[in-house]
């Protein structure tokens, strides 16, 4: 549900056909080893499904790059509490990086 409303308040949805087969965030090339940063796959998310002895799937990359988003960093990003990866470069984000980032303990690049 998070990365939904995310993916709403930026006007964003994932490349027909490559993630989020038919409504299952975690296909395609979020799970297959497609790099988190292949240019034809934007935005992208990458999910770790070893969880729950495979049954459960957390999203763990999310990359909005150079799309030319705007509005604020929304809140709901703290919901992926898995994220160790966040990539939202050379978009037209406003205000002050907001201090619930510092709730995602997992992120290891910003």
């Amino acid at each position: 549900r998070a990365l939904n409303s995310i993916f709403e308040r930026w006007d964003a949805q994932a490349v027909q056909g490559l993630w989020n087969i038919s409504g299952e965030l975690c296909s395609g090339t979020a799970i297959d080893d497609t790099h988190v940063e292949d240019p034809s796959n934007n935005p992208s998310i990458k999910c770790d499904c070893s969880y729950d002895n495979h049954t459960t799937c957390h999203i763990t990359k999310l990359r909005v790059y150079a799309l030319n988003k705007r509005g604020v960093i929304p809140e709901e990003l703290v919901a992926l509490k898995y994220l160790t990866y966040l990539n939202i470069d050379r978009n037209y984000f406003t205000g002050p990086l907001p201090s619930f980032i510092g709730n995602l303990t997992a992120l290891t690049f910003l």
